[in-house]
């Protein structure tokens, strides 16, 4: 919701629309709810905003074209503890990333905290020519604050 505060706030109104397509497995009633609350944030900020949920039984199943990415628009990709849940599923992976890289995103982040170490190279040599990739790892905050102060 401040992402949206912001760009509504925004003087020169570089986004004309912002388009949150949200992938899921489970909690199919958590996506709905929260789709319509960014819904109703939106138009009470007068911000031009649509919301897609896309639900797959398996993500061996997901595409980028169940998307419905249209030409010219920018793809930016939030992962949220997603790598974890295809940690001892290696063709879900590539599958995920390969339907990723045809997205062409030009920024994804990916918050993890654990398989991280697991997958880390798979993912970035997947995406290293394709976008600006940012690694928030709570595990790796962890083990770097450790590393910087001793006890």
């Amino acid at each position: 919701m401040q992402l949206m505060q912001g760009l509504s706030e925004w003087h020169e109104h570089l986004i004309k629309h912002l388009k949150i397509s949200a992938v899921g497995t489970t909690d199919q009633l958590y996506i709905e709810v929260t789709g319509q609350r960014l819904l109703s944030f939106a138009e009470s900020l007068n911000f031009s905003f649509s919301f897609e949920a896309v639900y797959l039984t398996d993500m061996r199943n997901f595409k980028e074209d169940l998307l419905n990415v249209e030409a010219g628009e920018t793809v930016v990709v939030y992962s949220f503890l997603m790598l974890r849940s295809m940690v001892s599923k290696p063709d879900c992976v590539e599958n995920v990333m390969g339907a990723i890289r045809r997205l062409r995103p030009v920024l994804m982040v990916v918050i993890e905290v654990e398989a991280i170490t697991i997958l880390l190279h798979s993912w970035i040599a997947s995406l290293r020519h394709s976008c600006f990739i940012v690694l928030i790892s709570i595990a790796w905050k962890i083990a770097w604050s450790k590393a910087v102060n001793p006890e």
